[in-house]
């Protein structure tokens, strides 16, 4: 096991527009053009645009020198892929964002996580404190930190506020903050028919516009639905190739949503995140009213380092058997080094590019 080096990859100037291009066949040219122009804000925002770039960049990076072995990996990890789920009267902290989740080396998905903390903040010492507290928590997961109890909102205040902030006398609200609008007659029906095979009776539907993150430019739909006596808002988020298989591991996945959603989330007793078709394209399915974001922007900097310990506490203890037998202070070296240069790397593109 060896750290990555520089030598490992090639030149910088090799990751070009037409390379990040490349990696995003699923859009059109506008959609990419607006994607594009979103994702030069910060080069973290850059590096969330593309994490299929980032499994297909690594693939150069021998075999011999990737610690641990393949395992279900949470894709996309970076620190604002975590927030709330609500699953009956239970809240639970999670990793929430499973567009790119499947099989991959387990280093470079803790590597991504890292190499976002340290795009976001510059700072290498509170990176390496997170990555030893990463391999703390492997040798003993009960030293896993957790999100303290007033962190915590209320299932059903998650419900009431998701709610109010999306309904209004009986219809999807449609303005500037839901980013919610008019939705063609012919999608419509598609959504309709999809979430009305799966019991749902359909109130309204909406297109919902995003640009930036990984997930920028693909297709999103939103519904008022009822079923057996329950309103919620469903999110119709259309699926492409996960940032996963643009590594190594390139098979596709027969029902690849429902088992990463069980290996994830593993006891949890999610029952959204299933997938429907519309037209030739895949769709996952997920409650918005059972979902909630902590703004890590809001949070004052010793907030802020909890829950960013909290984060990587998930991490570790989800990543933990497939670094069986590995030498865990190897692991921590292996990460320290290693995020330097994928972060420089990252860095250099973004200047480069913008």
């Amino acid at each position: 096991m060896h750290p990555i080096e520089a030598r490992d990859l090639s030149a910088p100037r090799q990751l070009t527009r037409a390379f990040f291009r490349a990696t995003n066949p699923h859009l059109d040219p506008a959609r990419f053009e607006a994607k594009w122009a979103k994702a030069f804000e910060s080069p973290l925002r850059f590096f969330r645009a593309f994490p299929q770039a980032w499994y297909l960049d690594l693939t150069q990076v021998p075999a011999a020198h990737m610690p641990g072995r393949t395992d279900w990996c949470f894709g996309d990890l970076h620190p604002e892929n975590f927030g709330f789920l609500v699953v009956g009267d239970q809240v639970h902290y999670a990793f929430n964002d499973l567009d790119d989740s499947g099989p991959a080396e387990v280093g470079l998905d803790a590597l991504r996580y890292f190499t976002a903390h340290l795009l976001w903040t510059g700072d290498e010492r509170a990176t390496d404190a997170l990555i030893d507290l990463y391999r703390d928590v492997m040798r003993t997961p009960a030293r896993a930190p957790q999100l303290p109890a007033e962190f915590i909102p209320a299932a059903e205040a998650v419900r009431a506020r998701q709610r109010g902030k999306f309904v209004a006398g009986g219809k999807l609200v449609r303005d500037d903050d839901t980013r919610l609008g008019a939705v063609a007659t012919s999608d419509r029906e598609l959504v309709t028919r999809a979430l009305k095979a799966n019991g749902f009776s359909v109130r309204d539907v909406a297109e919902r516009e995003r640009e930036h993150g990984g997930s920028g430019g693909l297709r999103r739909f939103w519904a008022l639905v009822r079923r057996d006596g329950v309103t919620d808002v469903l999110e119709v988020k259309e699926l492409t190739r996960p940032a996963t298989a643009w590594g190594h591991a390139t098979s596709p996945i027969d029902d690849r949503i429902a088992k990463v959603r069980d290996a994830v989330w593993p006891g949890l007793g999610v029952s959204d995140h299933f997938t429907v078709a519309l037209g030739t394209s895949e769709y996952v399915v997920r409650s918005r009213l059972s979902r909630a974001t902590l703004r890590l922007e809001k949070l004052d900097e010793e907030a802020l380092e909890t829950v960013l310990e909290v984060q990587v506490g998930v991490m570790a203890r989800h990543h933990r058997r497939a670094f069986r037998p590995i030498e865990l202070q190897a692991l921590d070296e292996w990460l320290q080094d290693s995020v330097r240069v994928t972060a420089a790397r990252w860095l250099e593109v973004f200047e480069r590019l913008r």
